[in-house]
């Protein structure tokens, strides 16, 4: 009998550690990044002043997203991210998002972003309160590259996204850069 249920469980694990995920027709893949992100099964405990307290991780459900230009300069360019709380409760981020790039039509053009420098934190987000991060790359002279239209973005430890409309510039053989996110809406970069 153990043993019945042994292997009844094995194809149950094997289905909840991964596998293929598919969208349906016409829906943006959710936006990953190149290193897997880490593992996301409950709620962190924020240490506020002298207390604890269990802190519910933001969802993209939860948040607004928008964009604004961050740095750029001798084919450098960034865009800054901002996540806003739009719930009533406090939530935290952790880590790097996720990201991938749609053309007009819809089309991915990418969907994959590189991890950059910086170390993740735990960000607590009270309601209406902002965290965000930079995105960056290089624009290659003489490159056939495409312009995105819009982005996916999903929140760190999320599987949830929020598309919006932005210009980033991806070019073959060019990574797009991802800081971790940081508390403000002046990005990680």
């Amino acid at each position: 009998m153990r043993r019945a249920a042994f292997l009844l469980a094995i194809p149950l694990l094997a289905a909840a550690c991964g596998g293929t995920k598919t969208s349906a027709p016409g829906t943006p893949p959710a936006a990953t990044t190149t290193a897997p992100p880490p593992a996301a099964t409950t709620a962190p405990i924020v240490t506020q002043g002298s207390t604890q307290q269990v802190i519910a991780r933001c969802s993209a459900g939860g948040l607004t997203v928008s964009a604004k230009d961050g740095a750029s300069g001798m084919g450098h360019r960034s865009t800054i991210y901002v996540l806003t709380n739009a719930t009533d409760a406090p939530c935290s981020l952790d880590g790097f998002p996720g990201m991938a790039f749609l053309d007009a039509s819809g089309t991915v053009l990418r969907d994959t972003v590189a991890r950059g420098d910086g170390t993740p934190a735990a960000v607590v987000l009270q309601p209406g309160d902002a965290a965000s991060y930079s995105l960056d790359w290089t624009e290659a002279n003489g490159a056939t590259c495409a312009t995105s239209t819009k982005v996916v973005v999903t929140p760190p430890n999320d599987t949830n996204h929020a598309e919006l409309l932005s210009q980033v510039v991806v070019c073959p053989g060019r990574p797009l850069t991802v800081s971790p996110v940081v508390a403000g809406d002046s990005g990680g970069g």
